[in-house]
């Protein structure tokens, strides 16, 4: 399903003004800094409505998700003690949201004799249940979510509705694991742990993926992957497992994949996967080519020629005939299938054309579709990075909560330096938010130096390519 744009009724635009303004007047009023919680504040409303269904906000559908947000009061008093009580700042991951401290439980005088019948009953209760006279060891124990090991980072198309991070106990498992866990009861799409690294060790042999996995409740389904992408970003091999997927509840196994990797092949991504409601563990998977254990090869360097591309020249580019005639999904395959004889950006300009050429309708469908190719991870590298600058062409800031959600998530360090230039495009303090807000958690320096530059305003917007009608 192709990402849907969503556009404001002049009501509900005003009405989140208000709403915003009511907030500004309140924190104020307690001496206590407005402008970055309300700047916050409108980011984290306009992503909680990209996020619904529906074309069209409207003053009711912005109700709902206020609703969500606390009211001006609730917002203002949360700030408002934040300021008063700096040392507790730590404590606070979104001042803009109303989470009341609860007041310390103590323990009723009944509890102490209920207690004591408990502890007498349980190892009976357990031998009733599982046919022993002991307790079961603990399968999962020293769950830290949001940390993994180096080097792996969450990726896919939810990252809203999973979490990943690191156990360090897991039953069938060596040593210490990572996970998936959904946070929602029936989440849509899926979320990855993965890394990629270059292809240079492992062309012309046979590579293999192996590492354990254990699964509890998955309604959908778990693999392991791995792909293998040509120079420009093709996948040259694939597998995911979706053929013999994980579902249910099992103990830990091991688990294979093998592809061969061809000569041209650029690098090699791999990782798990889980689709739907349930959590995996699974330890680090490793690489092994022909049989014998690999150690994983350094990251490649960004460089700027592969962050951001150059124009494509009108003597090998699509002409406006020929753009017309074809379907925009033609020229979105053409940017990591490039066409002998014409630019390496070639479908990048087409499809930039095309969608300045179409109505607003038509112009949304092909801008949503970039979206959904650009945060794909399945989706080829030149592919996905150029569809971040299509998001961008056209001055459309409905497209900035979804390129800020790839600069801040993906787990390739060279797409998220892409959309850091994409969102320089922008000039809009809303781009300038989103990309403060990923410089103070962006862990790779190449990348944190494309964002910098696109604060300072290195990377102005290109003018929209002109055709020959």
């Amino acid at each position: 399903m192709e990402t849907e744009l969503k556009s404001w009724t002049d009501e509900a635009q005003k009405y989140l003004e208000g709403y915003l303004q009511q907030i500004e007047a309140l924190i104020t009023a307690k001496d206590v800094d407005a402008e970055e919680v309300v700047n916050d504040l409108r980011t984290h409303i306009l992503n909680l409505a990209a996020a619904q269904t529906g074309a069209l906000v409207t003053v009711p559908e912005l109700k709902r998700i206020l609703a969500t947000v606390g009211t001006p009061e609730d917002v203002a008093d949360a700030r408002a003690e934040l300021g008063a009580e700096p040392e507790a700042e730590a404590t606070w991951e979104a001042p803009y949201l109303n989470q009341p401290t609860p007041a310390p439980w103590k323990l009723p005088v009944w509890a102490w004799p209920v207690g004591a019948v408990v502890v007498l009953l349980f190892p009976f209760a357990i031998y009733l249940m599982m046919g022993k006279g002991a307790a079961p060891e603990q399968p999962v124990s020293g769950e830290v979510p949001g940390r993994l090991l180096q080097g792996w980072l969450q990726a896919g198309t939810n990252h809203t509705d999973y979490s990943t991070g690191y156990a360090l106990t897991v039953d069938g498992i060596s040593g210490g694991a990572m996970f998936i866990r959904s946070t929602a009861p029936a989440p849509e799409g899926f979320s990855t742990v993965m890394r990629e690294v270059p292809a240079d060790p492992f062309r012309g042999r046979r590579v293999t993926l192996s590492g354990s996995i254990r699964s509890e409740d998955v309604a959908g389904w778990a693999g392991m992957w791995l792909r293998i992408d040509g120079p420009g970003g093709e996948a040259l091999g694939f597998d995911n497992m979706q053929d013999r997927p994980i579902k249910g509840t099992n103990p830990a196994q091991p688990f294979t994949i093998s592809l061969d990797v061809p000569a041209e092949a650029a690098q090699v991504a791999y990782g798990v996967l889980l689709t739907g409601a349930g959590v995996v563990w699974f330890n680090e998977p490793k690489l092994a080519a022909d049989g014998q254990a690999m150690a994983v090869p350094p990251p490649k360097a960004q460089t700027e020629a592969e962050a951001k591309p150059a124009a494509a020249s009108s003597l090998d580019s699509y002409p406006d005939a020929f753009i017309k005639a074809n379907s925009h999904d033609y020229f979105f395959a053409r940017m990591a299938n490039p066409e002998a004889g014409r630019h390496q950006f070639a479908g990048l300009w087409a499809v930039t054309r095309k969608a300045a050429l179409a109505d607003a309708a038509g112009r949304e469908v092909i801008i949503g579709r970039a979206l959904e190719i650009a945060q794909d991870p399945r989706n080829p590298f030149n592919q996905r990075f150029q569809c971040c600058y299509v998001a961008s062409a056209f001055e459309d800031v409905r497209t900035i909560p979804y390129l800020e959600a790839i600069l801040v998530n993906d787990a390739n360090a060279k797409l998220r330096g892409v959309a850091a230039c994409a969102l320089g495009h922008f000039e809009s303090p809303l781009a300038d938010d989103a990309l403060r807000r990923a410089l103070a958690n962006e862990p790779d320096a190449e990348t944190q130096n494309w964002i910098r530059r696109a604060l300072a305003g290195e990377f102005p917007r290109p003018a929209l390519p002109e055709g020959d009608s």
